[in-house]
């Protein structure tokens, strides 16, 4: 199965290094601090450090959109959670609404499954999105599509 990555990281740094976890926007960077925030959250799992993909190849954000066939990453690796909290954890930020923060984080936790376990149960989510707890070789890297 094929996952897809958008980003705007530099062509050749993605053919010399494949995708990283620090390679992040300023958005997803928003949004970790609040969902690392919560006591509740998976202490084993720093989104900071993560690679996230989608099952879909949408060209709406990024210069790039990278695609791996998830069979090379190690099963363990991969999780989902629901994408959809996370865009409400960013638009409760940039409407000043932070009392809604505890609870648009505890959803999206609550949502994390494992790859393999979302898969099988076919879990109805907003928009899912794929959390990859390693970083991606460039040898792993199927191919490289400029939006």
């Amino acid at each position: 199965m094929f996952l897809y990555h958008k980003t705007d990281v530099p062509l050749d740094l993605i053919k010399k290094e494949g995708l990283r976890g620090w390679h992040k926007s300023e958005d997803t960077e928003i949004i970790n601090k609040v969902l690392n925030k919560l006591d509740s959250h998976p202490n084993w799992l720093d989104r900071n450090g993560c690679v996230f993909f989608h099952f879909d190849k949408e060209p709406a954000f990024g210069e790039y959109i990278v695609t791996v066939d998830s069979s090379v990453i190690d099963e363990s690796s991969l999780f989902v959670a629901d994408e959809g909290y996370a865009q409400e954890i960013f638009n409760a930020i940039y409407y000043g609404k932070e009392e809604t923060f505890y609870d648009l984080a505890r959803k999206y936790w609550d949502s994390l499954k494992k790859f393999k376990d979302y898969l099988c149960l076919k879990t109805d989510y907003q928009q899912p999105e794929v959390l990859c707890l390693c970083d991606i070789s460039p040898e792993w890297i199927c191919f490289i599509e400029q939006v």
